[in-house]
């Protein structure tokens, strides 16, 4: 979790773990978007789906991506869609993913 905290740019959140279960897979839920504060959950079923060190990357990376898109979200619902606050959260978000999703183009075509 902390280090896709780092490649997403949330290193000015505090994301904190709570034992208790969930019926979800995971979830991040009681956002304190003032205090930047979010916390989140795992599940302990999981159905189907193996409970390995991929499965749980892909859920720290989709769980965080939630806490990334949460400011744009308020800026949209607090200003709509075409405010400059709206514009500047949505390049938050492009600043961080463009590099990283370069970094994985190049690795996939084997440059790196």
């Amino acid at each position: 979790m902390l280090a896709w905290q780092r490649l997403l740019n949330l290193a000015d959140w505090r994301i904190v773990f709570n034992p208790k279960d969930t019926k979800a897979l995971s979830e991040v839920y009681d956002f304190s978007d003032n205090d930047k504060l979010v916390r989140y959950r795992i599940g302990s079923n999981w159905g189907m789906n193996p409970v390995d060190e991929d499965s749980l990357e892909e859920t720290a990376i989709h769980e965080l991506l939630h806490v990334r898109l949460r400011p744009l979200i308020r800026a949209v619902a607090d200003h709509g869609e075409d405010s400059d606050l709206v514009a500047e959260k949505e390049h938050e978000i492009i600043v961080v993913l463009s590099p990283l999703l370069q970094k994985l183009s190049k690795v996939s075509r084997g440059i790196e």
